[in-house]
């Protein structure tokens, strides 16, 4: 299962990193830049993540991925239906995931 969710992580990466020489990429017979399709390989690999970590038992990570992926999902999507509400949903949603993994590591035990 890491494996997989590496190799999604890794797409949205190539994706980000190839977007100053590929200046768009041909998906369904669209044209997107690379960066607007990133979100959904990386969504993807933590939607998968998700289910593993609630597999072994690990609550904490499996939301934190959660939150994640539909964080990502959303910014995705706002891509495709040009919609900046979803964006910004998106966005609030990844940083409070971030704000929640901070409070739960401060915490005392």
């Amino acid at each position: 299962m890491p494996l997989v969710v590496g190799v999604f992580v890794a797409v949205a990466g190539v994706l980000l990193l190839i977007q100053p020489a590929v200046r768009s990429v041909t998906v369904f017979g669209v044209e997107a830049p690379p960066f607007v399709l990133a979100p959904a390989p990386l969504s993807l690999g933590l939607a998968i993540g998700t289910v593993g970590f609630f597999r072994r038992g690990e609550r904490t990570v499996a939301l934190a991925h959660g939150i994640g992926a539909v964080g990502f999902g959303a910014m995705f999507l706002a891509t495709g239906i040009g919609g900046p509400t979803v964006l910004w949903f998106g966005i609030a949603v990844v940083l409070g995931g971030a704000v929640f993994l901070v409070v739960d590591v401060l915490r005392p035990d």
